[in-house]
């Protein structure tokens, strides 16, 4: 029988010490796998993670067209006052597109030439039409649209660069901060970008011009894109590797979709794309300084970088938050037994440049082997994710921009909860498999969904399919970051994660490709084959690292695939420990607990003359019972004897 709640005394005997991140992750269980110490490291990670998400989608809002018309005085508008967008008379005095929508740069020519101040214009759609020069509009929304007058078509391009460039710029962003933290540590380097984006982002919301506001918009997104990559880092070398997929899937995923609610919340109420950079930046911006003091760093970074002193700081710190109250023997047998473990770090881990780090890596063949493979698989995931946010079903006409967003959002969030209970009963490569199989299944089906009108039943039937499609979607990207994370060493995590999301980027660019096709289901059909051979392929291919230490050496990483952890079981380590002749196993015991009480019901319906039987029986299972008790007693008293010289 093997326990699922293990003692902590069991960890200091379980393994003669096979692997530095087999060690490390028996320090973390026996020091408590989630307590204050984890709660406050978990706080400032994920408020990185909210105001990170924030940031990157903050200029949706600031680029948004607001509709607007030409100003007419002649006609009754009136300066700097609430003007009427759509009177009685604009149909005879400016063009209308589709009959409906006015012309936000073009009035037709005055009737008595271009200096009569009356209201009297030729409607002639024939004629060239008069540019203008001030402009109504129909809502309050401020965007860099009002601030740098950017309204006629020939200008209109200059919104859409402010959005490619933040696509493009997040590029150069993930390789750059993916290489600094493997080689200058995860906390500095996180608390030095999340202080440098707040300070561009609050000179880019006072820029004069669009050409300043742009530069200070990519250097923002350049400072920005690599934080969410550095905090999961993080959050995925903290907890040891039972608990790991929880934050991998679950905790870091879900808060960057709240970051998205909060900055559309916020940029719903205010309505000015100024007043909402301040309130997601300046707020927060002093706070982040005492991340250089508050967060701790990575101690599986410290370990591979020959920063044993450190790394033993931070243990003794995570001791102390929390085991308050611990026994002392118990203490002194964890700082022993970690000292071991150092002194065999000394011998394998050193400071050196990671360019040779990479040379070494680039030696291993199934290393690169496996680089490539995620990165075709990030490909794929990624063409389907962006292809199905990039073409979502038409919702009714009463949501407006702010809450189309929030709903199409909000259909992600089911996907990280069913990841995380698919990685509790399945392996990853599997939990992936399932979603894209479901992915792919629905998308599929759309093809054989008539085609109706907004408001038919049959219409509304896709939604449900999208629903489902973006949420398994959303589930199996998650899971494939966390397993990218666990394929490869500390030393070269954030390079190689780096690189990984920077090709994602660039496969965005794929549906579009595929966008003036959809008529005929194209997107459907190449998203739904693309989703299916991604689910073949992951469970084939990918090696299944659920539950296992992240590696720290390129031997341990190269070693996931081949072996599997076998866990601790109570019986087994009684009979290698004990001499089996004085030794009473844990399957003997239950297993005579159990005959015990069989035979116990048995004797309880028979007559009064049975009750000398009973007592035997009682006797036998009091011995048997106290037995095992004095074995287990000597065995604990072996190995935690109060030596005082250990420390």
């Amino acid at each position: 029988m093997k326990l699922k709640i293990e003692p902590v005394w069991t960890y200091f005997d379980i393994i003669d010490n096979e692997s530095e991140s087999e060690d490390y992750d028996q320090v973390l269980r026996a020091s408590g796998n989630f307590g204050r110490y984890q709660i406050l490291t978990y706080f400032l990670i994920g408020l990185a993670i909210v105001f990170s998400a924030a940031t990157s989608t903050e200029h949706i809002y600031a680029t948004r067209k607001s509709p607007h018309r030409c100003f007419l005085p002649e006609c009754g508008d009136v300066q700097n006052s609430a003007n009427n967008f759509d009177p009685d008379w604009l149909g005879d005095k400016i063009p209308l597109r589709d009959g409906t929508t006015p012309e936000g740069c073009y009035t037709f020519k005055h009737l008595y030439g271009e200096n009569d101040t009356r209201c009297f214009f030729t409607v002639d759609y024939f004629s060239p039409f008069v540019p203008c020069h001030q402009w109504v509009f129909n809502q309050t929304d401020k965007s860099i649209q009002n601030t740098f007058k950017i309204f006629c078509t020939e200008d209109e391009w200059k919104l859409e660069y402010v959005n490619s460039a933040k696509y493009v710029a997040p590029i150069v962003s993930f390789i750059l901060l993916g290489v600094l933290i493997d080689s200058y540590g995860r906390q500095k380097v996180l608390a030095f970008a999340l202080i440098t984006v707040r300070v561009v982002a609050m000179l880019k919301s006072v820029m004069p011009s669009y050409e300043s506001y742009l530069a200070f918009e990519i250097m923002e997104s350049v400072a920005n894109g690599g934080i969410y990559n550095i905090a999961l880092i993080m959050a995925c070398e903290f907890p040891s590797s039972n608990l790991r997929y929880l934050f991998g899937v679950g905790f870091a995923p879900l808060l960057k979709h709240i970051g998205f609610l909060m900055v559309t919340f916020v940029a719903m109420g205010l309505r000015n794309w100024q007043h909402t950079c301040w309130a997601i930046n300046s707020p927060i911006a002093m706070v982040f300084v005492v991340y250089i003091w508050l967060l701790p760093e990575s101690v599986r970074w410290l370990i591979v970088r020959g920063r044993l002193g450190d790394a033993k700081d931070q243990i003794f710190r995570l001791i102390g938050h929390n085991f308050l109250h611990v026994h002392q023997r118990l203490l002194r047998k964890i700082i022993n037994w970690y000292n071991g473990c150092v002194d065999k770090c000394e011998e394998d881990f050193s400071e050196e440049p990671l360019n040779k780090t990479i040379y070494a890596a680039l030696l291993s063949k199934q290393l690169v082997l496996r680089f490539f493979l995620c990165l075709i698989f990030s490909f794929m995931l990624q063409f389907v994710s962006f292809g199905l946010r990039e073409h979502p079903p038409i919702l009714p006409n009463f949501i407006d921009d702010y809450w189309r967003n929030v709903i199409l959002w909000l259909m992600d969030v089911p996907g990280f909860f069913l990841a995380v209970l698919l990685n509790y009963y399945l392996s990853q490569p599997k939990s992936m498999g399932v979603m894209l199989f479901f992915c792919a299944f629905c998308n599929i089906a759309n093809i054989f969904i008539p085609r109706a009108n907004r408001g038919d039943y049959i219409y509304y039937t896709k939604l449900p399919l999208y629903i489902i499609s973006r949420a398994t979607i959303s589930g199996a990207f998650a899971t494939l970051h966390l397993t990218i994370l666990e394929l490869f060493p500390t030393k070269i995590r954030g390079t190689v994660f780096g690189f990984v999301t920077a090709f994602e980027q660039l496969s965005m660019l794929a549906p579009h490709l595929l966008s003036d096709f959809n008529k005929n289901h194209e997107l459907d059909i190449s998203l739904g084959i693309v989703a299916f051979v991604a689910a073949v392929a992951v469970v084939v291919f990918l090696p299944d690292t659920t539950e296992k230490p992240l590696p720290m050496t390129y031997v341990e990483a190269e070693e996931i695939g081949k072996w599997k952890r076998i866990p601790f079981d109570p019986a087994e380590y009684f009979k290698e420990h004990q001499d089996k002749s004085e030794v009473i196993t844990w399957d003997e015991f239950t297993g005579s607990l159990s005959a015990s009480a069989h035979q116990a019901d048995e004797q309880s319906s028979m007559p009064a003359q049975t009750s000398e039987p009973r007592n035997e029986m009682r006797t036998l299972f009091e011995l048997q019972l106290e037995s095992f008790a004095r074995n287990f007693s000597l065995n604990f008293r072996e190995n935690y004897s109060n030596d005082d010289s250990e420390i």
